[in-house]
């Protein structure tokens, strides 16, 4: 995990940078496809997952333009009325669950 997560966010920056289509905006093309849910999806579950490991500076490293994306997905008008529904199913011990052996920061 120490060496993973962060990696995985710098595959992630370099794919947006490469995407002059979209002036780095989003992973494809120039608006908003799965890709970009999924992957704003999935650093939310890191979130949920691995909070301590996150937060630290090494957890979520310098990738800019996966940060930006994150926020303008949670911020789009159908993903945050989704978000503030009760449909929406709060994070658990689902897809997602918390393993307080293995979330420690990230050196």
């Amino acid at each position: 995990m120490q060496n993973r997560i962060p990696k995985f966010f710098r595959v992630f920056e370099r794919a947006l940078k490469g995407n002059t289509a979209g002036k780095s905006e989003w992973l494809c093309g120039d608006s908003v496809t799965y890709a970009d849910l999924a992957l704003a999806f999935l650093i939310d579950g890191f979130l949920f997952a691995f909070p301590r490991a996150m937060a630290s500076p090494k957890g979520m490293p310098a990738t800019p333009l996966v940060e930006a994306l994150h926020q303008r997905v949670k911020a789009l008008p159908r993903i945050k009325a989704y978000q503030a529904s009760e449909r929406c199913q709060p994070f658990s011990n689902g897809i997602y669950r918390k393993y307080p052996e293995l979330d420690r920061e990230i050196e």
